[in-house]
């Protein structure tokens, strides 16, 4: 699995590209770590492109992506919570061809243990994990991990559900459902190598003051940086890899994404 970045990309995930490309290169031929893919990390993917004799686009795709983490191991995984079935086929088909194993809620009332759960068995262990990515519905600071709108009760009784019974990630002004997912989400943020990352691929998920306080409070539960888009994002096909438009990212703790950059840069 992979996400695309190109020339331009300004996101945690293109930290991770850089260390790892510096991780094939000299000491004395090693590029800046600073989450921005400019014109010398271009060129250091070209040349390892050149190096590994893949297509020589300057685009960290698929291959590109394979090739840098094969030998650490290291993993990208998916979850998925698409309503609208056509959407959830397009969506899962592509992450199964390029050699993913996605996971599904489908509108699973109750489903974010499950999800969770679902992730720490692929990840299989601590720091294994370089990129958690969720693709689903959402809007300003919210998106789903399982949006169904009812679960049945243990009496049999079949209630609306209103974030009580973890279905949203969360949203800001449902402050029952953000003490409530926090303890169940918390145990994900063991699972990311040090320079790993989330990305929330919903549509306008970080627009906006309460888009980014949302981010935010992510980045301090998973213990790494948060990126969401804030424009509608598309699905199916390449575009299940990439954002649509501009990125924003919040840092754990404060900072930006140029000082998080240097600092895990420096374990390297």
């Amino acid at each position: 699995m992979y996400t695309i970045l190109r020339k331009g990309c300004v996101q945690p995930a293109v930290t991770a590209v850089q260390i790892l490309l510096n991780r094939t290169r000299k000491k004395s031929e090693r590029i800046s770590v600073d989450g921005h893919f400019g014109t010398v990390t271009a060129a250091a993917v070209l040349e390892f492109q050149r190096l590994k004799q893949l297509k020589q686009d300057g685009v960290v795709g698929m291959n590109t992506w394979m090739a840098l983490t094969r030998e650490s191991g290291l993993k990208v995984i998916d979850a998925v919570d698409i309503t609208d079935p056509k959407h959830m086929a397009l969506i899962v088909s592509g992450l199964v061809a390029a050699g993913g194993d996605p996971i599904v809620a489908g509108a699973m009332c109750g489903g974010v243990d499950h999800v969770v759960s679902a992730i720490l068995r692929q990840a299989g262990q601590s720091g294994s994990t370089v990129l958690l990515r969720f693709l689903g519905h959402g809007d300003t600071g919210g998106e789903y991990i399982s949006g169904g709108r009812y679960v049945v009760l243990p009496s049999g009784e079949k209630v609306r559900d209103g974030g009580r019974y973890r279905n949203a990630i969360f949203k800001l002004k449902d402050r029952e459902n953000i003490s409530e997912l926090e303890a169940v989400l918390s145990r994900l943020k063991t699972i990311f190598v040090r320079f790993g990352c989330v990305e929330m691929h919903a549509c306008e998920i970080g627009a906006g003051p309460v888009g980014f306080a949302m981010l935010e409070h992510l980045a301090r539960i998973f213990h790494v940086p948060v990126a969401g888009g804030v424009r509608t994002q598309k699905v199916g096909g390449l575009k299940s890899f990439e954002f649509e438009g501009p990125v924003i990212t919040a840092v754990p703790f404060g900072g930006n994404l140029q000082g998080w950059s240097a600092a895990v840069a420096e374990y390297e």
